[in-house]
């Protein structure tokens, strides 16, 4: 399962039990607590776990904790049935999302690192997801009609705030 954690307050997710006071899934060491017992095989790690507490390093700690309970459930846990290593890109470009892959995010990274030379910085990150995703673009990006930008395509400028084109 993939799970968008993105922002300063956690969300209920459904199925889950969730503290609306906090915004956290109450949890033992990132094992996920419903009724007060741990549930085999669901975990919480970060703010959604703790609150909007804490650095970096808190997040860090915090995750090994995670982690490390996970590696230890492990082997008691059910094995996942065997799949198609492929089969989530070709859901996600068959619904028609973008899908950034590892050329993408190399793409990325470069137009950060040049958008970051134009204001004096190594780096300036991208946050507007339109931007950021024409930017992967010119690494590859799964697109759903299966098209693919041509590799002799010039980069473009990027700004930092730039708006939908």
């Amino acid at each position: 399962m993939l799970v968008r954690a993105v922002g300063y307050r956690g969300t209920a997710l459904p199925g889950l039990p969730f503290d609306e006071t906090t915004g956290t899934i109450p949890n033992a060491s990132g094992r996920v607590l419903r009724d007060g017992a741990a549930t085999p095989g669901e975990y919480v790690a970060g703010w959604t776990k703790r609150g909007p507490t804490g650095v970096i390093g808190t997040n860090r700690r915090e995750a090994d904790e995670t982690v490390d309970a996970l590696l230890t459930d492990a082997p008691k846990l059910p094995r996942a049935p065997a799949r198609e290593p492929g089969a989530i890109l070709e859901l996600f470009v068959s619904r028609g999302v973008p899908v950034v892959t590892w050329s993408g995010w190399h793409a990325i990274d470069r137009a950060e690192t040049d958008l970051g030379k134009t204001h004096g910085r190594p780096k300036v990150r991208i946050s507007e997801r339109p931007v950021m995703l024409r930017a992967a673009s010119r690494g590859t990006t799964a697109q759903p009609d299966g098209h693919q930008p041509p590799e002799d395509s010039p980069p473009r400028r990027q700004t930092w705030r730039q708006e939908e084109s």
